[in-house]
């Protein structure tokens, strides 16, 4: 009996602290690789935790785009978004993979959802937001739209050169 109380003990031990080594090797920046398997053994034994989970998953998408994922990127910002539905950097994240990727009509939710969030985010975040958000309006066709976002970035930080240059490209002026 002594013999099963001690195993049972040193796997409670072992588990925990192989738990504490995965969300320590998720939450590094200096391995990507030691980051994904962190975060993915992090996933995998933290099921119960939705926030614990939202952050794991923002860690592991963020070792995706280093490593040039985008799709998995992508597919981990939205499992942020479904444990973390109020969680404008994994909108404003996901807008901005998107947008690189050309897929504006994706990119105009994301950001917008990210604004409604998080309106108060630092000057540089939120104005880039609604830049990025009136460019992909732009390549939508939605000129007017495009045109008030980019003078909503330019209201917050008047020396944002992507917002003076969208405004430029149809003859708007600030």
């Amino acid at each position: 009996m002594k013999r099963l109380a001690l195993a049972l003990m040193f796997s409670c031990v072992v588990g925990t602290h192989a738990w504490a080594d995965a969300k320590l090797d998720c939450q590094q920046h200096e391995d990507r690789d030691r980051q994904l398997n962190g975060c993915t053994r992090y996933i995998e034994e933290n099921q119960a935790n939705r926030r614990e989970l939202a952050i794991a998953y923002f860690f592991r998408a963020a070792a995706y785009l280093h490593k040039g994922d985008k799709n998995l990127a992508i597919a981990d910002l939205t499992k942020v978004i479904e444990h973390n539905p109020k969680s404008a950097a994994a909108y404003g994240m996901r807008g901005l993979v998107q947008f690189n990727r050309g897929e504006y009509d994706r990119v105009i939710p994301d950001f917008t959802k990210a604004i409604e969030l998080e309106p108060n985010a630092d000057d540089r975040v939120l104005a880039g937001r609604h830049m990025l958000r009136g460019v992909a309006y732009e390549k939508t066709g939605n000129a007017d739209l495009a045109i008030a976002d980019f003078r909503r970035a330019l209201a917050i930080d008047p020396d944002q050169q992507g917002s003076k240059d969208g405004l430029r490209r149809p003859g708007a002026t600030p």
